[in-house]
């Protein structure tokens, strides 16, 4: 079995919530692969905006794979594009890959949604549909993922519990930025040496 410890650099929690349901649903006897999160990771960034992810990033390769305790494997990079223009998409894409050292592109992964990461929950709330969510409003959605008072809100368990691959082929299908995420993902799974 293949341990991968992983941190997440990113601007909110459902970026990071999406991301562990995500990856338990790449760990398969199949592939031998296990996600570790190294929690500590990112705490000492302070809280996160798209801002200091844009203006940090290049800190958080350093403390991952340089610096830190236990060193990572992977990071993540999350910021949300807050735009459902595909092309605005992949400029943040571009934008951000060049701020991190390329000798550490191999081992960073970017994590950009459309908007933001809860539209990729409303996809699996609304599972089946080949209506376009990422136009729907930031509020919205937001409303629609969330439970508990705006200060106390959490997103709605249920919705991390329907991350399946089944639902991973069909949300890559249907969002553009979860596919630039999804298929960076697996490019990664397959360039693993064999354990």
């Amino acid at each position: 079995m293949q341990v991968i410890r992983y941190g997440f650099f990113g601007e909110d929690i459902a970026q990071r919530e999406f991301l562990a349901a995500y990856l338990s649903c790449c760990e398969t006897s199949e592939n031998e692969i296990l996600f570790e999160a190294v929690p500590y990771f990112g705490k000492q960034f302070g809280p996160m905006n798209n801002n200091v992810v844009d203006r940090r990033c290049a800190d958080a390769c350093r403390e991952a794979f340089v610096l830190g305790h236990p060193l990572l494997d992977w990071l993540f990079i999350g910021r949300d594009v807050d735009s459902y223009d595909f092309n605005y998409h992949e400029r943040r894409a571009t934008e951000l890959r060049i701020k991190i050292p390329e000798k550490w592109h191999h081992r960073t992964l970017l994590m950009l949604p459309m908007q933001c990461a809860e539209h990729w929950l409303l996809y699996l709330a609304r599972y089946a549909t080949h209506e376009p969510l990422e136009r729907t409003p930031n509020s919205k959605v937001k409303e629609l993922v969330y439970v508990g008072s705006k200060s106390k809100a959490t997103i709605r368990t249920e919705l991390l519990a329907m991350l399946d691959s089944e639902r991973i082929s069909w949300l890559a299908g249907i969002s553009a930025s979860f596919r630039a995420f999804h298929e960076q993902v697996q490019r990664y799974l397959l360039a693993l040496p064999a354990a």
